[in-house]
Parts: C-alpha cells; sequence; structure tokens
C-alpha cells in the first residue's frame, strides 16, 4: 500500500480503515491529538448537522483536514466526490479560490462508485451520480 492509514476520521466499528477511528458520535472536528499521522476520510456528504445543506456537510471535514496537514504534520487522504459547483472543492482541494493548490496530489477515481450497506441483503444502491476523487 502506498499510505499506512493511523486514524479514519469518519468510521464505525464495521467499516474502519485503521485501529483508531472516530465516528460521528466523537467529532472529528474537535479532536486535538492528532499530530503526525495518516489520516483518512470519507466525508459524510449529506449530514446538515452544520446545517450547510446537501454535501456542502463535507466543506467542515475537508477544512479540517487542510488544517492538520498544514500545521499538525499529518498526511491526510479524503475521498470526495468532484463537486466543482462547491465552494470549498476550489478552495480546499483545486486551490482555485485561494491562489494555490491545496491538495498536493489528485488522484481521479475511475467509474462511479457505489456503496453497499451491509444490513440489507439486496443489490448494491445505484452509483453515486458525481466522480470521485482520492485527495492527498
Amino acid at each position: 500500500a502506498r499510505w499506512t492509514v493511523d486514524f479514519d476520521a469518519c468510521a464505525s466499528p464495521i467499516n474502519a480503515l485503521a485501529p483508531r477511528y472516530s465516528t460521528v458520535d466523537d467529532d472529528f472536528l474537535a479532536r486535538e491529538d492528532l499530530k503526525d499521522i495518516t489520516i483518512y476520510c470519507n466525508p459524510p456528504y449529506a449530514l446538515d448537522r452544520y446545517g450547510t445543506g446537501s454535501c456542502a456537510a463535507i466543506e467542515p471535514f475537508v477544512r479540517r483536514l487542510v488544517e492538520l496537514a498544514s500545521t499538525r504534520g499529518c498526511t491526510c487522504i479524503a475521498l470526495v466526490p468532484v463537486l466543482a459547483h462547491q465552494s470549498w472543492f476550489h478552495t480546499h482541494v483545486t486551490g482555485a479560490a485561494s491562489g494555490g493548490r491545496t491538495a498536493h496530489e489528485i488522484h481521479w477515481v475511475q467509474g462511479l462508485l457505489k456503496w453497499n450497506n451491509p444490513f440489507h441483503e439486496r443489490e448494491p444502491a445505484s452509483p453515486y451520480i458525481y466522480p470521485f476523487a482520492l485527495c492527498v
């Protein structure tokens, strides 16, 4: 593997990619104990806890990853939908809105992703309608 993930920022006990992880109840955005590690984050797209509207809920998580990378020496990997119409994408991923690229690497995911729910015995859901990128 190219990266060894030390911490999964948005996980559950059944899908965590690392032994250390944060669930939606742990509030990853408020954690202060993360330093010099590799963090993976598949942010909640539709969580509206922050009153930001659909998909805009991604922005606080991507902003926090950028902060951890720039101030705490973390390598941060985020799986995000390519939403070029959202300001967070231009600010925190491409850097077009801030005058310089924020993500050091952008790996475009080919094809459309599907998420399965392990608690339902049915065919996988329809693919997500946007392409995705793995941003480092």
